[in-house]
């Protein structure tokens, strides 16, 4: 069959399709159970994402009110379904929640960045020759740093106490877009522990410093019995959705659907 759109097209409009027929499975299953989903449910679960601070979560899903308490009514339907056919499939073991703290593991570390910085500021008239003053300042400091000193007796030595920088100590991780793309261009080659070259970051108001960047050191993880109930949760979330998906499979067996389009 040929797609709209070649290929790329081709699969967006099989998932869509798929997504139909899996909605109209569950239709017909919630029929056959006689489950229902009414009015009180989806204001409760409309209060429910209110209170999470998304009062326009329909406005950002590109949604009227009308077609968003609709989808809501849907997912209320298919987690009752869930809950009737699928629950009592999902297992999970100890391996399974071992699998999901490594997988935590990596995409922790792959999707946030822990940074240290000192600021050795130029003076807003500074000349030429006060500004390569302050840049050899910066680029000891890299040197220093590369060489073992501390990073936090650095920033204890070149941050005033009253630098948003002056305490040397993790923030914890950010995703890379949290910081200022200057920033996150020179950060996000270096390895934890390394050091880049000094930024002159122009912060508005003739305001001037060389930055210091350092990417901190790896953390231990937490260990495993730690978050173990966490990953145990986030295994048992995944089994479920294994579960949800091969229960579709077998129900589009007992159905027939023209997926003629």
């Amino acid at each position: 069959r040929t797609w709209p759109g070649g290929p790329r097209g081709g699969a967006a409009l099989r998932d869509a399709l798929d997504r139909m027929i899996d909605e109209r499975v569950e239709e017909l299953a919630a029929e056959e159970a006689h489950i229902s989903v009414t009015p009180a449910e989806v204001d409760k679960a409309l209060r429910d994402v209110a209170s999470l601070g998304h009062d326009d979560a329909a406005t950002r899903h590109g949604l009227s009110e009308r077609e968003y308490r609709e989808q809501l009514r849907r997912e209320i339907r298919s987690g009752k379904l869930v809950q009737l056919h699928v629950r009592a499939r999902a297992h999970v073991t100890d391996e399974d929640a071992r699998r999901a703290y490594a997988r935590w593991l990596r995409e922790d570390a792959a999707s946030t960045i822990d940074v240290h910085i000192i600021a050795i500021r130029v003076a807003p008239n500074a000349t030429a020759r006060d500004v390569a003053a302050q840049r050899a300042v910066a680029e000891h400091i890299v040197e220093q740093a590369r060489r073992g000193t501390s990073f936090c007796t650095l920033v204890a030595q070149h941050n005033p106490p009253t630098s948003p920088f002056h305490v040397c100590r993790s923030r914890g991780g950010v995703p890379l877009s949290a910081l200022m793309p200057e920033v996150a261009q020179i950060a996000a080659p270096l390895r934890p522990g390394e050091t880049a070259a000094p930024l002159l970051f122009g912060a508005g108001a003739g305001d001037r410093a060389f930055l210091v960047v350092q990417r901190a050191p790896e953390r231990p993880p937490r260990p495993f019995d730690d978050v173990a109930d966490l990953m145990r949760e986030r295994a048992l979330v995944d089994a479920v959705e294994r579960a949800r998906k091969q229960w579709l499979r077998e129900r589009r067996r007992t159905v027939y659907i023209d997926d003629r389009l």
